[in-house]
């Protein structure tokens, strides 16, 4: 992708949503690493440079954070709601991808936390709210 920079830019490209980097075994709950950069897509370096030329191409990065895109366990049933482990490692990861410069996560399966874990999701929405051009709170 830090290649295709250059062109994506002047294409006029404002945003890129990228496919899920984390290391994500098939439902292995145990082994899933929310933090980090799946080994056969790269480094960390890799993606830290890759960030470095997409901002200054002004180009926004958001990554898909879904734990289970790889197997068929549902990851946000009301066990794992209740499982303080299981929230410490999703809000882990938002801020380490927060952190790396990307200006949203997108996670599929979490439209249920606004009723069933409202404290969870208000915190989580709160960690991707933007006011105009900058983060809210980050």
């Amino acid at each position: 992708m830090e290649d295709h920079i250059n062109s994506l830019s002047q294409l006029k490209i404002k945003g890129l949503v990228l496919g899920s980097l984390h290391k994500a075994p098939t439902d292995s709950e145990t082994d899933l690493s929310l933090d980090a950069v799946d080994g056969s897509l790269g480094t960390l370096d890799n993606f830290k440079s890759f960030m470095s030329k997409a901002q200054g191409k002004g180009i926004s990065v958001v990554v898909d954070l879904t734990p289970n895109y790889r197997g068929q366990m549902p990851w946000y049933s009301d066990k794992f709601l209740q499982d303080p482990s299981q929230q410490a490692k999703i809000k882990g990861a938002f801020d380490f991808w927060l952190g790396l410069g990307v200006k949203g996560i997108q996670v599929s399966g979490l439209d249920h936390l606004v009723d069933k874990a409202p404290a969870l999701w208000e915190e989580l929405w709160n960690k991707t709210k933007w006011e105009g051009s900058e983060p809210a709170d980050r």
